[in-house]
């Protein structure tokens, strides 16, 4: 009989039952959610003393029912009084002042969701934190700059600046489906390992990204770019993933990304010709080649796998390499570690 397995398990009501169950069977980073104005406040403190003083990897997600979303003062100081959460999930719908939450000082996961402007002051006293991930809207990232254990971010949030980067051990950041309105020069710092760009609105240059030298993963999803970076100052970049490249108008930049091992290519504009891909079956150093879903046109996949093939290439194409012997790509051994 296979292990039993659960992902996440809400209240309404939490019962010492469930709580013993959450204890027993919810895998690490499975999410306990607590609903203000369905779930007594009681309930809190004993998640917090029967659940997570024995599970602290679990993550708590909060939020309320209460007069379309607002927290409460009460329920803020049963929050901020939890002893033992070190994970938390925060769904805001109205802006609120969140400074009391500062008492949380052993937190090293932190995600929110905010619909309403929300001021993050609260987390410069969060010097565990290891993973942060903003979505929807926020006044200020700087004090990021204060979470000194910081080594992974996702920012779904329109930012206006990214200098706090300079002051962390930042290792991942993910930018996704939001306004940027700084240079992105700066996020080149020395520990940065795994960036991942998408769908960041009128981002059309990333001729910048030339000069990241410590880059060993780097994932681009930018429907409006049309060239790519000079790769050749790059040698530690390892993984490169391009998807949703509609725009581009040129691939065989590529070829100076000489120390490329894993190289995943996904809905590249249809009207760069298979020949213009000959270059793949060259790259000294290429271990594991996806363009399985480059796009919908099968004669394109076609010809340049056949050309792969034909340059005795085969034992690179991802669907020629047995599954247990597929490289697993960087962002995605570091986000499992974080979230699994």
């Amino acid at each position: 009989m296979s292990e039993e397995w659960i992902h996440a398990m809400h209240g309404v009501p939490w019962t010492p039952k469930k709580m013993k169950a959450a204890v027993e069977k919810l895998r690490r980073r499975a999410t306990i959610s607590f609903a203000f104005d369905s779930d007594k406040l009681a309930d809190l403190v004993k998640l917090d003393e029967m659940v997570l003083s024995h599970r602290p990897d679990l993550i708590l997600h909060i939020w309320s029912y209460r007069n379309k979303g607002d927290y409460s003062v009460e329920m803020l100081d049963i929050l901020a009084g939890l002893k033992n959460v070190t994970a938390l999930h925060l769904s805001m719908k109205k802006k609120q002042d969140l400074n009391k939450l500062q008492a949380l000082k052993n937190m090293e996961f932190l995600k929110i969701d905010s619909d309403q402007t929300l001021s993050i002051d609260f987390i410069s006293s969060f010097q565990k934190l290891q993973h942060l991930q903003l979505s929807g809207k926020f006044d200020n990232l700087s004090p990021i700059a204060n979470c000194k254990n910081l080594s992974s971010i996702i920012l779904q949030c329109t930012v206006e600046q990214l200098n706090f980067v300079k002051e962390i051990p930042i290792e991942y950041l993910l930018i996704d489906n939001c306004n940027v309105n700084c240079d992105l020069d700066v996020l080149n710092v020395r520990t940065l390992k795994m960036l991942e760009l998408s769908s960041i609105a009128k981002l059309e240059d990333v001729s910048f990204l030339s000069r990241f030298e410590n880059l060993e993963f780097l994932s681009l999803s930018l429907s409006r770019v049309e060239k790519l970076c000079d790769f050749s100052a790059m040698d530690n970049l390892k993984q490169l993933e391009l998807e949703n490249m509609k725009s581009l108008i040129e691939i065989d930049v590529l070829k100076t990304a000489t120390k490329l091992e894993i190289l995943e290519l996904k809905e590249i504009n249809t009207k760069i010709k298979a020949e213009a891909f000959d270059f793949l079956s060259d790259m000294p150093k290429l271990k594991q080649l996806d363009f399985q879903f480059i796009d919908f046109n099968k004669k394109r996949i076609e010809t340049i796998r056949k050309k792969l093939v034909d340059s005795g290439k085969q034992d690179i194409l991802i669907d020629c390499i047995p599954k247990e012997k597929r490289q697993r790509k960087m962002n995605s051994i570091h986000l499992s570690r974080i979230l699994m």
